[in-house]
């Protein structure tokens, strides 16, 4: 991915940059978060450099955000359009995805130095919007975080079993966000139900991909085992 960052950021002009984006669907999305040659020119100049490597992750994370959120805006705006089963059958699921996009988002920029930065990222939709916007901007640790969620059960305990479990928050999320993406699923006969299949493939995906990621670790740390015998 920095190979291919590097590629657009030597381009000659905002031309050829806008050349590549608006080859692919997601062009809209990149321009309306106003991701554009200068930043990409900036963000080069940070990739091989180590002492800014953490800032270069995280300006590229919160480009990714930026975009997504155009995305969501874009895609609730498409499931409204369709409207009866699969507004019906969508209405939740993207309820969830967003509210976890927004929870993850505080969690994971509690120690940002821009506090407005989260706030300008947040899906504009879902339980939690707008109301806990507000809300987030000043908090600084977990707890807190987990505290402003009280009239939210669901993500509360969501939250509360990551640190009871000791499991990573997001893995949490996406073991509860199953259960929609099954609903979702038995509605049937509306786009909501490919959505969901789609996903839940996806995630089956990842889960194979994890498995032998562990196996072929495994292995080497087997391999090195017995050389050290």
């Amino acid at each position: 991915m920095c190979e291919q960052l590097k590629t657009l950021g030597n381009a000659a002009d905002e031309g050829v940059f806008r050349a590549v984006l608006e080859s692919t669907p997601v062009s809209a999305y990149f321009q309306e978060a106003d991701v554009d040659l200068d930043f990409f020119q900036q963000v080069q100049a940070k990739i091989d450099d180590r002492e800014q490597k953490n800032l270069f992750l995280q300006e590229l994370e919160v480009c990714k955000q930026r975009v997504m959120k155009q995305y969501y805006k874009r895609f609730v705006q498409y499931c409204k359009m369709c409207g009866g089963n699969t507004w019906e059958a969508m209405r939740k699921l993207l309820a969830f995805e967003m509210d976890m996009c927004t929870i993850m988002l505080r969690v994971n920029m509690l120690k940002s130095t821009n506090d407005s930065l989260p706030g300008e990222l947040y899906p504009q939709f879902g339980e939690l919007y707008p109301f806990i916007h507000d809300v987030f901007a000043g908090l600084s640790d977990y707890d807190s975080v987990m505290n402003a969620l009280n009239d939210y059960p669901e993500y509360r305990d969501c939250m509360e079993q990551a640190v009871t479990q000791e499991k990573g928050l997001l893995e949490v999320f996406k073991a509860k966000k199953v259960a929609y993406l099954e609903e979702c699923i038995n509605t049937q006969y509306n786009l909501g139900f490919i959505y969901a299949y789609l996903q839940l493939r996806e995630m089956e995906a990842e889960n194979v991909f994890l498995m032998v990621q562990g196996c072929v670790m495994a292995q080497s740390d087997a391999a090195r085992f017995q050389l050290r015998k």
